[in-house]
């Protein structure tokens, strides 16, 4: 299993000049905008999409993140072994969306995706994101989740 975070989602007031500001100071390049007015942005590897808060639901900050997945049948059997009571919902597949949706053991929302999340095959350069980090206080159970079902280590 090749699993992989590929995307991260972060909710701002004004994604235009928080993509300015990551094109600017760390060579982000824009792979799209929404009729909405969301951008998405790429070191290369991960797609960074600014979404505009949506009917009041989503604070100014980290939204949700995304991985990279092989084959969906086999995530579902893993889920149905490991996290039984986790459903998988359908998503849009778009550029600011993955092709299925979780949700981990803390609650924390997790887009999946067949197809790397619209990012370039390109070689990655620096600056470039390098890590991601969850506080959680139930962290052996969303450990067991991550490695039990994505194959982390």
């Amino acid at each position: 299993m090749d699993s992989q975070i590929r995307y991260l989602a972060l909710v701002s007031e004004r994604p235009d000049t928080l993509a300015g500001f990551y094109s600017t100071y760390f060579a982000m390049r824009e792979l799209g905008r929404s009729d909405a007015g969301d951008v998405a942005l790429t070191d290369g590897f991960y797609n960074i999409s600014i979404l505009k808060p949506r009917d009041g639901a989503a604070e100014v900050g980290i939204s949700h993140f995304g991985i990279t997945i092989e084959n969906i049948r086999e995530i579902e059997a893993r889920l149905k072994d490991f996290a039984p009571q986790t459903d998988i919902r359908q998503e849009e597949g778009d550029l600011f969306h993955g092709d299925y949706r979780v949700t981990d053991p803390y609650g924390q929302v997790v887009s999946l995706s067949t197809h790397q999340f619209h990012t370039p095959s390109v070689e990655r350069t620096f600056p470039c994101i390098r890590h991601l980090a969850m506080c959680v206080p139930n962290n052996d159970e969303v450990l067991d989740f991550y490695v039990n079902v994505f194959g982390f280590r």
